[in-house]
């Protein structure tokens, strides 16, 4: 039995809102609302309806379980919608077998975390052997060229000893010194390759303090050799080594028996430091 409600609306529309309210309505879905629920939306969307169904005819109808048109129609507003009732009671809705609670078997495990290694002042080899043990992704900042080996690792992040998951990022920052910074490791199991070091005649020596200044790299000035003799100069210290080729000439007199380009200086010591013991040869 067809039973038509006219919903109640307020009978004075200020003429502002008449203006801004829109022509049409895209129609809500009402399938499975209740008797209160449907007359509420019905009405704040300024709606009408029509019910069939059992229950229509005494409004006793508990849910509706269909509707005309369908849900997402735009219509007019003020439009009336023709929906099928019912007075069934409303029964809970089972989940099947493809709505399955996870299971202790279903549940990924979690990530065993380990402290990062500490790969600080050590070699490429090395680095790249941890790398792959641990599976990290790799991400190197250079300092000096841009390709090429580089063999001293200068900092690290995440920190040594901070507890991270097989696959982290690791971020280092390294530099290419010659010959490789004394302690460095070896590739774990791998017998180190022999390299030949070239022989070289060292005639004559000196000790005293070397400094930095503004100079091409690989270029350094002093004022007992001749341009364009190469030299070998150790940091004392750290046993660090560069070479460098005299392009200069500097102030002879008190403890400074050569000076380094800005570069060669911070290879083998900060250059904040300034000075540094040194040992020089050719």
């Amino acid at each position: 039995m067809l039973s038509i409600v006219a919903l109640t609306f307020s009978t004075f529309v200020s003429p502002l809102v008449a203006a801004a309210a829109p022509a049409t309505e895209t129609l809500p879905n009402l399938v499975g609302e209740s008797h209160t629920q449907a007359y509420a939306t019905l009405k704040a969307d300024h709606l009408y309806f029509a019910t069939s169904g059992p229950g229509s005819s005494t409004s006793s109808w508990t849910r509706v379980v269909g509707q005309l048109p369908a849900a997402g129609t735009v219509v007019q507003l003020f439009s009336t919608i023709h929906l099928d009732v019912t007075t069934a009671p409303v029964t809970p809705v089972r989940h099947v077998a493809h709505h399955k609670v996870p299971t202790p078997h279903h549940v990924a495990p979690r990530p065993v975390l380990a402290p990062m290694a500490d790969v600080r002042g050590q070699g490429q080899a090395f680095t790249k052997w941890v790398v792959r043990h641990r599976r990290f992704r790799l991400v190197v900042l250079r300092i000096g060229p841009a390709a090429g080996q580089w063999n001293d690792v200068l900092a690290q992040h995440p920190a040594p000893g901070v507890r991270v998951a097989p696959g982290a990022q690791l971020i280092i920052t390294v530099q290419r010194v010659v010959p490789a910074p004394i302690g460095q490791k070896t590739v774990p199991h791998v017998a180190p390759i022999k390299k030949q070091v070239p022989h070289v005649v060292r005639h004559l020596a000196l000790v005293g303090q070397a400094t930095w200044y503004p100079n091409t790299p690989g270029k350094c000035a002093s004022h007992y050799l001749h341009r364009g003799v190469k030299v070998w100069v150790r940091n004392l210290q750290t046993g660090r080594t560069i070479t460098c080729v005299i392009n200069d000439r500097e102030a002879s007199g008190g403890l400074r028996v050569v000076d380094l380009s800005s570069y060669d200086f911070s290879v083998l010591a900060p250059l904040a430091r300034g000075v540094i013991p040194v040992r020089v040869w050719w």
